[in-house]
């Protein structure tokens, strides 16, 4: 299989249709953001004017820890990242050679400076805490640790267990265990 990008008028457009060795034939459609989209389809919009009388909201206060594949500056994360704890090489910078981790960072708390982007809670703060998802593996029980310290109120994974594509005990076990993952302590742990 091969594609080719070609610019045609309508009767080469119409030959290209007719040949039976081209198996598809798609237009060159502009593409667009669709973040305000999506903000409006969760409601971040109407979190961040405010609704029914409430103040409008950004996430500012809030600390989201994202346990991912590492953060690389991006001028949409400027001054949002708070801790960055790097599970991959201690006291190494924690940066993403993946781009995963930093997107979901963009996701949750980016703002791009001329305001074209804007997260879910731009007003959010970051703790980066990359994993080395190429190995060596360590026990989930280490970044439950690490979440906890990080002191974030939220705790984003988009990692999972081998082999697991549901909810599952083990799912329920680090949704429990962020909240009350500091050795030491009894019962839950306030927020």
């Amino acid at each position: 299989r091969s594609g080719a990008v070609l610019e045609a008028d309508a009767a080469q457009l119409d030959a290209l249709a007719n040949d039976p060795e081209a198996e598809t034939l798609s237009g060159d459609k502009p593409v667009y953001s669709t973040m305000a989209t999506t903000t409006v389809a969760t409601g971040s919009d109407q979190a961040w004017a405010g609704i029914e009388g409430l103040t409008g909201y950004t996430g500012r206060g809030i600390g989201v820890a994202i346990i991912d594949s590492g953060l690389t500056h991006h001028t949409a994360l400027s001054g949002k990242v708070i801790a960055a704890v790097d599970f991959t090489q201690p006291g190494g910078p924690g940066l993403d050679h993946f781009g995963h981790g930093t997107h979901l960072a963009g996701i949750v708390a980016g703002a791009s400076p001329d305001a074209s982007f804007r997260g879910m809670a731009p007003g959010a703060s970051i703790y980066a805490l990359p994993l080395n998802i190429a190995g060596p593996i360590i026990g989930d029980s280490y970044f439950q640790e690490g979440a906890a310290r990080t002191n974030a109120f939220i705790s984003n994974n988009s990692w999972g267990y081998g082999g697991a594509r549901s909810y599952n005990l083990s799912a329920a076990s680090w949704d429990a265990a962020v909240r009350d993952a500091l050795p030491g302590m009894t019962g839950s742990q306030s927020l």
